[in-house]
């Protein structure tokens, strides 16, 4: 078992978990499983605002067909049950587009086709992180989002973006970014109420 777990780590180069083995009528069949580069630890909070009956904030987090980890905050424009169902909305869609094999660009793109074609205004921002554990790539996708921090060795790095939200216009951008996480990183995502005069 020692001999085939070495010789896997040096044939593809990466590490590997201990492996699950089964007995079957034939013999034993070892499973190999890829160490993980980073873990992932969530936790999330929210805040109504004072006088409302909820917070205008939705949020979800789950694992996509392609394995990787998808973290979404969506803030509905204004506050209350009105921003909370626009949210939840854009929350809703997203994760069971996702979950269904449809690309990230497009379940963005249908949400806001979607938020457009109702008759009253309604916007929401769209504030998507997405995180490959192995190879520790997370990607960040936004529009009209807040900046996300990310605290690194005890700095603060801004990822920000100037697009519109979700719902304003028909052919409305995303804007996307890239970086590779390290052990131990602390990523914030948060709505613009976290925020006060564009100042932390």
């Amino acid at each position: 078992q020692e001999e085939i777990y070495e010789l896997l780590c040096m044939e593809t180069g990466f590490d590997f978990m201990e492996p699950e083995i089964k007995k079957t009528e034939e013999g034993y069949v070892q499973t190999y499983k890829q160490q993980p580069r980073i873990e992932l630890d969530v936790a999330r909070a929210a805040l109504k605002k004072e006088g409302e009956e909820c917070s205008g904030d939705s949020s979800c987090f789950f694992e996509s067909p392609d394995g990787r980890y998808c973290i979404m905050l969506s803030d509905g424009m204004g506050s209350g049950v009105e921003a909370a169902q626009e949210s939840g909305f854009a929350v809703r869609c997203f994760e069971k587009l996702q979950k269904s094999g449809v690309t990230r660009e497009s379940a963005l793109k249908i949400i806001n086709s979607a938020l457009v074609s109702r008759r009253s205004e309604c916007f929401a921002t769209c504030d998507v992180m997405v995180v490959n554990c192995y190879s520790g790539e997370a990607e960040f996708i936004k529009a009209g989002a807040a900046p996300t921090l990310l605290v690194r060795n005890r700095k603060i790095h801004r990822i920000e973006s100037g697009t519109l939200p979700s719902g304003i216009l028909t052919d409305a951008e995303t804007e996307r970014s890239r970086c590779i996480l390290e052990p131990d990183d602390l990523i914030i995502m948060m709505s613009d109420g976290v925020l006060q005069n564009g100042e932390e």
